[in-house]
């Protein structure tokens, strides 16, 4: 979703659109034309006009470049316009025609910017598919709500987004599928990583009320919690002697970014320390004290002052928190209502919470044992959230059932604490499995977008040669218009910052076909009205007038299948509908509004005085009619053993997404032969939820493959459903354990050859550690170095508080000075909390001590090579799984694969060397050996999917749902369009027997591989999918493109007429033919291209497209314009005589 959208001021804005309503104003057509042009060219800018700041980012890294700003990147929209106005003025201005000066306008703007965009901002998003990464699925955990007080998903996404990325850095998306299911698709990712965060989002969020530690109070706990670090002891529970946990070292959490938010050089910490609380440094177990630290006057600014410090220091602040008694003890489950809220007196936002009856007697007991002293010390209660230090106010008085926390809050930071405490309080959590997976590996998508890369840049290159070819100057702006296309169409994908998948590419190949159909409609338009004798200009101008209607009613028929696919399709095929869409808004500017001006200004100034085409059919017109029973023999054939074959097949043609299923890439380490894997699979018996589980095996091949990986990768499909959760003593093996089991020592490992310096200190450097010194127990205290607004905590029905919140000041205080003391009574309760109420150190000291760390580097080979992330994620793994604590940014990654601009995360390679900064020598050495071993005992599966029941029982609805939404969308639009029931119901007939030949050729694939024992043609058993179902919508969009540019030469050639002949049909197909070939080889060529070179994973998704295209130009002819004669001719869903502008053209 885009932010901080930027619109054109109006007066420019309204010029613009009304040069470009002027230039088509026509008739009703056209104006719904153009207002489709204008408002795609607008919306396209618009969508291009961000201007994202953030003060709070600028404060914390100082100062932001000017160049980075949004402000910048508004000036340089503006310049861009500018300079296109101006080019447009210069040009028209240098040809003599200024009344093509805001035509040129509008045409080179969007041009610039596109161009400036994609230069910019090169390289786009890629899906997972096509850098690797993990797509899941989950459900909510409904067991005991109520049917209609259920929460829903929706209710919990910006929870889940905070706890797995606070930060906002990460390219994790996060997105509901109805109310009661999640999407969580995380880039650049191992299996086992992407584990790790699902498990942090199904983890209860830990919300805890804890006492920070206070040198005068908590004495005992200091002086242990010394103790054990001058021991070396780096562990975070603090025991005493009789072994019971009396504190603990608590890390402190740092400032969320907002998304797309500019990462500062230094996120500040969200609490800083106080002379009166104890620190020790996190890498190195060392008691730590900031009393030399120096400070900005401007608060604001502290928490980034705090951060700088320690990062200068190479410091990992913890503070020791008091660890409460059981009567005591606070947790999130004790919080029933937590919610933004106005203070009446003040106006100010407010957060109100309310306790359950457990959490009123606990939080009270706890606020009450650590009210204010006397001499007015006051202790802070700490909000840890995920074992995070988030906040800490001082405790006034004793807090209970009910209360608010108030200060000078901006609604922002309200319901960031709102969300921060709600965090360990959600109103439902996730299932702990999720319902769906589908993993592929970095390297493997690599692979896959070069080949999708590839196809693109073949069948464009194919295109424009034939058109070029074929229509000579025509086929030159017709090639403008493509590349234009190609150009506009990735601006926006990178402007909305829409992920680019492999259907994604594939919808980009696929315009680049179905583009050409709205240039071929204008020029064969042009080439009818030359054969009657126009002049040229005359031609120009009414080849593109009459094509227009055309063109406008096939897109839009498209477009409908388009929006309902991106509605309902995954992440993969909502990438596939993006571009799909784009590409049909983009190819109408093109065509008719950027290619109308070039053909235009050639004429006038005489660059262009005959306009010459290659005519394949020379005005002949053919007698299809007559051909309809032998077509319609042929028609049932194929319907009729399609329908049989998917009979026979049941459930096994549908895919795993749509049956519930799982599939995945196998690799062997030696050859292997087939048919013993499948012997091998075939003998597992295995039933899963009364379903005997079944395997399919399939080689992997192809002109491309190392000759090495013969017979060693294979892809296994199987009903085996993904586990959805439950008893565990009722959970089945899962597809990648199986294959574990049952080929021991067979599959090929994970390789990891260290070269050198495994656990070598090859240089040690000293950091100058600031330890604490005694200042604890006595000292004056240091203010709160991110001093906190005010907090109050008051209870229902309190009056106005009784302790004042103002700051205390570094004089004594008099013993014998009047005190303030609490209320005892729960209803009139008046406690309140302070954050940034401490006095200023005004001579702090500092002692000096040291800590030791090492860093270590290791060279090392790795097979199958790996994404530097990717590798930084497991050494973290590893490391804590030896219970030793390691951040990302202690691990330096290098290696030569590392390209000039790039970072080592996004850099896939076999030979990296690790540079470890940790806390001694063998700790690095300990981490690269427990990596290595656990990686060289993993099994390499490049890609696998795991889908449950649940999941692929709704995908099937909406895949039915689409269909049918489809086709009535479809049918109520040409009702609309041509005032005749007749025309869409036609039309449909056409549509269901494509998608019947399509889905039968998918079920005889299974027969023709079976029969020949081999892929014949690249022909394999093919599975319906939702990739298929994408298919089968552009199949449908396809198809009544073709049917509706013969629709529409049928209503002109029978004008008034009342009656349908088959006379007026073959005429209006035969002056159509020349449309129908060209565009249905251009577009067969690119789908083919795919189909050949796209690779395994859209294998089936250009098969189905291959099918459609020769299907769908086959039913425009001889399905869809048979049913319209017999369905007006026929049943009498003829209608009264029509008025229509044009003659009747063309009849023989």
């Amino acid at each position: 979703m885009l932010r901080g959208t930027a619109v054109f001021p109006s007066p420019f804005f309204r010029t613009w659109n009304a040069e470009f309503i002027k230039h088509f104003s026509c008739s009703e057509i056209k104006r719904m034309s153009d207002s489709i042009l204008a408002t795609n060219l607008s919306g396209m800018i618009n969508l291009l006009a961000q201007a994202n700041t953030s003060d709070v980012a600028q404060k914390a890294s100082g100062e932001v470049s000017f160049f980075q700003s949004g402000t910048f990147g508004f000036l340089l929209l503006l310049a861009v316009m500018f300079l296109g106005w101006f080019l447009a003025k210069s040009i028209s201005s240098s040809l003599r025609l200024p009344e093509y000066r805001s035509r040129l306008m509008l045409a080179i703007m969007p041009i610039m910017l596109g161009g400036l965009l994609i230069y910019s901002g090169w390289p786009p998003r890629f899906g997972v598919d096509l850098r690797g990464g993990m797509n899941m699925v989950g459900s909510l955990n409904l067991a005991g709500f109520p049917e209609e007080n259920r929460p829903k998903v929706q209710d919990i996404i910006d929870q889940l987004i905070k706890r797995v990325n606070p930060s906002g850095t990460m390219e994790i998306v996060i997105r509901p599928l109805g109310d009661d299911k999640i999407e969580v698709t995380i880039p650049d990712v191992t299996s086992a990583e992407a584990d790790n965060i699902w498990q942090l989002l199904v983890s209860a969020g830990k919300l805890e009320f804890r006492i920070v530690g206070h040198g005068k109070f908590h004495e005992a706990e200091f002086n242990r919690a010394e103790e054990e670090a001058a021991n070396g002891y780096r562990g975070k529970a603090i025991l005493d002697e009789d072994g019971k946990k009396i504190a603990f070292w608590c890390p402190i959490a740092r400032v969320e970014l907002e998304p797309g938010q500019a990462v500062p050089a230094v996120i500040p910490y969200k609490y800083s320390p106080d002379s009166t609380q104890l620190f020790r440094d996190q890498n190195t177990g060392n008691i730590v004290s900031f009393r030399n630290m120096p400070l900005s006057r401007d608060q604001d600014l502290h928490g980034a002052d705090f951060a700088r410090y320690c990062e200068e220091n190479g410091i990992r602040p913890q503070i020791l928190m008091i660890e409460p008694r059981p009567d005591e003890n606070v947790e999130g489950s004790h919080l029933a209502v937590v919610s933004r809220g106005t203070d009446n007196t003040t106006g100010r936002p407010i957060v109100q919470f309310e306790t359950t009856a457990e959490g009123a007697g606990q939080l009270g007991m706890l606020t009450g044992m650590n009210e204010p002293t006397p001499g007015g010390d006051k202790r802070l209660l700490g909000i840890v959230i995920d074992d995070k230090l988030h906040s800490a106010p001082s405790i006034n008085s004793r807090i209970s059932k009910r209360g608010i926390i108030e200060g000078d809050f901006t609604v922002k930071e309200i319901d960031d604490l709102v969300l921060k405490l709600q965090s360990g309080k959600m109103k439902a959590a996730l299932n702990k499995n999720p319902i769906s997976k589908n993993f592929v590996e970095s390297l493997l998508g690599q692979e896959l977008r070069s080949k999708g890369i590839w196809a693109i840049g073949v069948s464009l290159l194919l295109v424009l040669i034939f058109m070029v070819f074929y229509y000579r100057f025509a086929g030159i702006v017709a090639a403008i218009s493509l590349v234009l296309n190609i150009i506009l169409i990735l601006a926006i994908v990178m402007a909305i910052q829409q992920p680019l998948t492999l259907t994604g590419l594939a919808g980009l190949v696929l315009t680049v076909g179905m583009s050409v159909d709205a240039n071929v409609l204008i020029f064969e338009r042009i080439r009818e009205e030359m054969d009657r004798g126009s002049t040229l200009r005359m031609a120009i101008r009414n080849g593109f007038d009459k094509a227009r209607t055309t063109i406008v009613d096939a897109n839009v028929t498209t477009l409908i299948t388009a929006i309902v696919l991106y509605t309902v399709g995954t992440e993969q095929v909502k990438g596939f509908a993006v571009t799909l869409i784009l590409g049909i808004l983009i190819s109408m500017f093109t065509a008719i509004f950027c290619s109308r001006i070039i053909f235009d200004i050639a004429e006038r100034k005489r660059w262009l005085t005959k306009l010459s085409m290659t005519r394949i059919l020379d005005k002949k017109k053919f007698d299809f009619l007559s051909k309809i029973g032998l077509t319609g023999v042929m028609s049932a054939l194929f319907i009729g053993l399609g329908i049989a074959g998917m009979f026979l097949l049941g459930s096994k043609l549908l895919d795993h997404d749509l049956r519930g299923g799982s599939t995945i890439r196998v690799v062997f380490d030696q050859p292997q032969e087939i048919e013993e894997i499948r012997e091998t699979l075939k003998n597992k018996d295995l039933e899963v939820k009364g379903e005997k589980i079944e395997f399919s095996v399939a080689s992997f091949g192809g002109a491309d493959q190392d000759p090495a990986d013969k017979d060693r990768i294979f892809r296994v499909d199987s009903n085996l459903p993904a586990w959805e959760g439950g008893p565990e003593s009722e959970k089945w093996v899962q597809l990648d354990e199986l294959m574990t089991e049952l080929f021991p020592g067979k599959l090929k490992l994970h390789k990891v050859d260290v070269l050198s310096g495994a656990g070598a200190d090859v240089g040690s450097w000293k950091t100058q550690s600031p330890v604490r010194t005694a200042s604890w127990r006595s000292a004056p205290a240091v203010a709160s170095i991110l001093a906190g607004p005010t907090m109050m905590l008051q209870d229902e029905g309190a009056a106005e508080p009784s302790i004042s919140a103002d700051p205390e000041t570094t004089e004594p205080q008099d013993e014998n000075a009047e005190q303030s003391e609490p209320s005892t009574d729960e209803e009139d309760d008046k406690p309140v909390l302070t954050g940034g109420d401490l006095p200023v150190d005004e001579d702090p000291e500092v002692g000096n001590g040291g800590g030791l760390s090492f860093t270590t580097e290791t060279a090392v080979k790795i097979d199958p090579p790996i994404l530097g992330k990717s590798l930084r994620s497991e050494i973290v793994e590893s490391a804590r799984r030896l219970e030793m604590e390691l951040e990302d940014e202690q691990i330096v990654l290098i290696s030569d694969a590392i390209l000039e601009g790039e970072n080592a995360d996004g850099t896939v390679s076999d030979s990296w060397t690790i540079k470890l900064n940790v806390p001694q020598e063998k700790d690095g050495a300990a981490i690269i050996n427990k990596w290595s071993e656990d990686l060289n005992a993993q099994p390499y599966f490049p890609t696998s999917s795991k889908v449950g029941s649940q999941i692929a029982e709704s995908m099937r609805v909406n895949a039915a749902l689409a269909i049918i939404f489809s086709l009535i969308g479809i049918i109520a639009y040409i009702w609309a369009r041509f005032q005749n029931i007749a025309f869409g119901l036609a039309a449909v007939v056409a549509l269901l027997h494509d998608v019947l030949v399509v889905l039968g050729m998918i079920a005889l694939s299974h027969y023709v591989f079976d029969m020949l024992g081999f892929s014949f043609l690249g022909i394999d058993k093919f599975k319906i999918s939702l990739e298929i179902i994408a298919a089968l919508l552009t199949v449908i969009g396809y198809s009544l493109n073709d049917t509706i540019v013969v629709f529409d030469r049928i209503r002109e050639v029978r004008g008034k007429r009342k009656q349908i002949t088959s006379d007026m049909i073959n005429t209006s197909i035969s002056q159509t033919l020349s449309r129908t070939i060209l565009t249905s080889v251009t577009t067969f060529v690119v789908v083919f291209i795919l189909y050949c070179f796209g690779g395994e994973a859209i294998h089936g998704f250009a098969f189905s497209l291959v099918v459609g295209v020769i299907v769908g130009t086959y039913s425009s002819i001889f399905i869809a314009s048979p049913a319209l004669l017999w369905l007006m001719n026929t049943i009498g869903l003829s209608p009264e005589p029509v008025d229509d502008e044009k003659k009747i053209a063309g009849q023989v």
